[in-house]
């Protein structure tokens, strides 16, 4: 095999990694795998947390739930003007000292407070109304405690620990955050005290408890570091020429993503925006490879850049773009045939109508995927400008396109009024072409050959070889007039043969998937530690 391949076992180390850098690759490669295998067990559990929520509290409220969190998420890229990005940036690049933390900690405190202030005193009753529509005052605060604690303040949670190389401190306090939220909502469903208000204070309790146990874990870390702070004008003189460019793409993602919500409530009411939900908890299953080594890339290319490694930057980016897209196309092969059959059964006749916007949106994460590897890359070379003028691009396109699939008939600018299926419809066309459109800039930026031909050929491939396998057992479920479980044991049989028929195409045929060089001899690299791991013979 290794002469068919024509690379040795030291040529393949050599053209992934070079030989002074092998501590470091395999710290990445432990650290990536720690990740990936804890988000796989994040994955499932928070998969069955969504799914308990939807079912117990149905289309309208699991709606109002997410157009609550949707505002606040928000309302936070508008405040945050891209300082997350560059506080990780920053403390990546190399050790910051313990004030540094401190004066980040207090901005998200203000943040948190003007929002508070906002939502609970100054905002009028008809500005109130017109922002959140039916929603009653004391659940958007209540929304408000929940979003902040589980987003900006647990991501800067998991920056630290990543930026300290502690992925597997991070990915522990993760899971275990997200088994004590599946276990406390299976409780309340089962004592028939599933509301939505328990949710949102389950809700900011796990994730507060959980960001005060990070602080006292990695506290002595922390304050181990070079203790002389920056002054105040060089700290904000270095955050402004990071965010100075990210300031109108915060504007815009603001109206970008708040609209789309809004939009949706509008126009379609709570129970679209529980379908639309519900569709994107299943589409997350397929962004789940790129969600587990997005930290780890960027902070490795960080650093690469940093250092002028050009080279491993160039590695690490074809390398990780590549295996994402074709992991999702994967993923979305495996579930998409079977969603008609296992989504009543799974949610309740409620969500019975879900199916179609559910098929569009597991093919969206095959090229968000490859955004958030594009997007990363971008601001961990610290490229801001460039950042800011694609996803200024993409946003400026989608909030038009979003207003004309919404709108009703009867609107001042009348629109189509396809509801959650038009808003997932938009989601996949403006994410195929915008995001291979920052695929050829980046290429440009760096000097690199635009690689396209991987996605004609592999993410059909895959997608329609699910639909082959699964074929013959939907037939036979439908034959014999079998119940919901006679589906799911046929899925049950057609999941391993789907794994095992894509793990022989890459094997033996890597070409098919727009597979190179570099992507066979990682393989060939990954399969020797097996067997070695295993005790078998080297090949």
């Amino acid at each position: 095999m290794r002469r068919r391949l024509g690379i040795r076992r030291s040529a393949i180390v050599a053209h992934l990694v070079p030989s002074t850098e092998g501590s470091l690759a395999l710290s990445f490669q432990r650290r990536f795998l720690i990740s990936v295998g804890a988000n796989l067990v994040r994955a499932g559990l928070s998969f069955m947390t969504g799914m308990l929520l939807a079912r117990g509290l149905g289309p309208t409220l699991y709606g109002d739930m997410a157009f609550l969190l949707g505002t606040f998420v928000s309302i936070r890229a508008l405040l945050d003007l891209g300082s997350s990005s560059a506080f990780y940036t920053f403390i990546s690049q190399r050790p910051r000292g313990p004030v540094f933390f401190l004066r980040f900690s207090g901005w998200l405190a203000t943040q948190f407070v003007l929002t508070a202030l906002f939502v609970c005193w100054l905002a009028p009753d008809s500005l109130f109304l017109r922002v959140w529509l039916t929603q009653p005052r004391e659940m958007v605060v209540l929304a408000l405690l929940a979003s902040f604690v589980q987003q900006p303040l647990w991501t800067v949670v998991g920056y630290v620990g990543e930026s300290l190389r502690r992925t597997h401190q991070v990915q522990l306090l993760s899971t275990l955050v997200s088994l004590f939220y599946l276990l406390v909502v299976a409780l309340l469903l089962w004592l028939d005290k599933l509301t939505l208000p328990r949710v949102f204070v389950l809700l900011a309790l796990q994730y507060a408890v959980a960001s005060l146990g990070a602080y006292f874990w990695w506290r002595g870390e922390i304050g181990a570091q070079p203790a002389s702070p920056p002054s105040w004008s060089d700290m904000f003189d270095e955050y402004r020429r990071y965010c100075a460019p990210m300031v109108a793409l915060s504007v815009v993602t603001f109206f970008y993503s708040f609209l789309d919500r809004w939009l949706l409530q509008w126009a379609g009411g709570s129970e679209q925006q529980g379908f639309f939900q519900v569709a994107s908890q299943f589409a997350q299953v397929s962004l789940l490879a790129a969600i587990s080594v997005m930290n780890i890339f960027w902070r490795e290319v960080a650093e690469a850049w940093e250092k002028r490694d050009h080279a491993k930057v160039a590695r690490l980016y074809q390398l990780i773009s590549r295996g994402l897209v074709l992991l999702s196309a994967a993923l979305t092969g495996l579930v998409l045939p079977w969603v008609p059959l296992l989504l009543g059964p799974l949610l309740g006749k409620a969500y019975d109508g879900a199916w179609l916007v559910l098929s569009v949106m597991l093919c969206y994460p095959v090229h968000q995927s490859l955004g958030q590897v594009n997007g990363a890359m971008l601001l961990a070379c610290g490229r801001t400008r460039e950042q800011m003028f694609n996803g200024l691009l993409s946003m400026l396109v989608s909030i038009p396109v979003s207003y004309f699939v919404l709108a009703p008939e009867q609107a001042a600018i009348p629109g189509l009024k396809l509801g959650a299926l038009g808003l997932a419809l938009k989601a996949l066309a403006v994410s195929l072409i915008m995001v291979n459109f920052q695929s050829w800039l980046l290429a440009r930026y760096h000097g690199w050959r635009f690689d396209w031909r991987y996605q004609l050929f592999g993410i059909p491939f895959l997608i329609l070889l699910g639909w082959v396998l699964s074929f013959p057992l939907q037939l036979a479920v439908d034959s014999l007039d079998l119940a919901w479980l006679g589906a799911l044991l046929a899925f049950c049989v057609a999941a391993p043969l789907y794994l095992a028929a894509v793990l022989l195409l890459i094997w033996k045929c890597p070409k098919c998937l727009g597979l190179g060089p570099a992507e066979q001899s990682l393989m060939l690299l990954l399969w020797q530690r097996i067997q070695c791991r295993f005790g078998a013979p080297r090949i």
